[in-house]
């Protein structure tokens, strides 16, 4: 008896654990995130916007440059949220024409 109460402890610690690891796990793009467009934004070839998902829990903005080169911008910064708001401005306007 006691070695299946053992063998059921066992499984639900193991059971637990994984879950803890999966949760842990993030698949976001952006690990790192920069407050500020850097560069000449004339340079920027074009901004990627990830909205939040199952496998990020983070809005994502990844900025590519021209040369090739990318990076992430930080949503919570006052000056991306502007930037944003402008484009999905733009956008709207553009898909109502």
């Amino acid at each position: 008896m006691s070695t299946k109460i053992l063998l059921i402890v066992a499984l639900a610690i193991t059971v637990a654990l994984s879950q803890h690891i999966v949760s842990e796990s993030s698949r976001c793009l952006c690990q790192r995130v920069r407050a500020r467009i850097v560069g000449n934004p004339s340079d920027i070839k074009n901004m990627e916007i990830f909205p939040p998902s199952n496998s990020c829990e983070d809005l994502e903005i990844i900025v590519n440059m021209n040369n090739g080169e990318q990076y992430c911008l930080d949503p919570k910064v006052k000056r991306i949220k502007e930037i944003i708001k402008k484009l999905r401005l733009k956008r709207s306007t553009t898909k109502d024409n």
